[in-house]
């Protein structure tokens, strides 16, 4: 009887493991689709202007950036790690009708060995934000030399770095809305303000650079990704950001060489 036990949990385990990597992935593509859509209509709302992503998420000329700059997200035990407030109040979050959970991705259900012993997120079991948006979408513009400026003062090999402003900005862009990526889960140890670098210019088509910031890929390799058209989709990684492991700790500037991944991501930033 044992044996049969153990034989039917070994068929029966990879098949609850799939069903349950499908309901993240379809939970995640829902909250990455309602993001897109309350994205679009601040723009409608604002002339055409599209909502701030400044660097460190500052506020510039008294505009505040898409996520307040406390939200910023680390191991630590800062209680703005698990405040939810901050993503009911921000600048999409009427946009969002006050559901701070589209900006969690299903597959992310982490939290350091420190916040969990002092118990933050206990009622959620994670951080309060997974999704990061494209630094190249949302101002200031290019050549803004004030605070919350792109690209930021330490990445300069980012040259040109082309920022879209207004929805219009898009056909500006060497790709199209379609192509352009806008909202993506950022790894669990890289994510920290509310943007995250590309250099379209450094991966471009051979995918030989770095990653300044890096995507996340706890949905079966992938993550979900929203686009300037409107639409959303899961994109399975192909290259160095597959299984690639929580370890909290800081993940940043990762040099590779024809890499997949990072050639995709580059052809895909504005």
């Amino acid at each position: 009887m044992i044996a049969i036990i153990a034989i039917l949990a070994a068929i029966l385990l990879p098949v609850l493991i799939a069903a349950k990597s499908r309901a993240q992935q379809t939970g995640d593509l829902s909250n990455k689709r309602q993001l897109i859509l309350a994205w679009t209509m601040y723009a409608n709302d604002n002339n055409d202007v599209l909502v701030l992503n400044a660097d460190e998420s500052a506020s510039v000329n008294g505009t505040a950036s898409w996520i307040p700059q406390a939200c910023y997200m680390d191991w630590k035990i800062s209680p703005n790690d698990t405040n939810i407030t901050l993503l009911q109040t921000n600048q999409l979050g009427s946009y969002c009708a006050q559901q701070y959970s589209l900006y969690v991705s299903p597959g992310d259900i982490y939290l350091s060995p420190v916040q969990m012993l002092v118990g933050m997120g206990s009622q959620f079991h994670h951080r309060s934000r997974s999704v990061a948006m494209d630094a190249a979408v949302g101002g200031p513009a290019s050549g803004f030399s004030g605070t919350g400026a792109k690209p930021a003062s330490s990445l300069g090999n980012f040259s040109p770095f082309y920022v879209a402003t207004t929805m219009n900005g898009f056909g500006a862009a060497s790709i199209s809305p379609s192509l352009s990526w806008v909202f993506i889960n950022e790894h669990p140890d890289s994510i920290d303000d509310g943007i995250l670098y590309i250099d379209p210019q450094h991966g471009g088509q051979s995918g030989t650079g770095q990653f300044t910031e890096v995507p996340a890929s706890y949905l079966a390799n992938g993550t979900g990704i929203s686009y300037a058209d409107g639409h959303a989709e899961i994109h399975i990684w192909r290259g160095s950001l597959a299984n690639r492991p929580v370890q909290y700790t800081s993940l940043r500037n990762i040099n590779v060489t024809d890499d997949p991944d990072l050639a995709w991501l580059a052809q895909h930033t504005p």
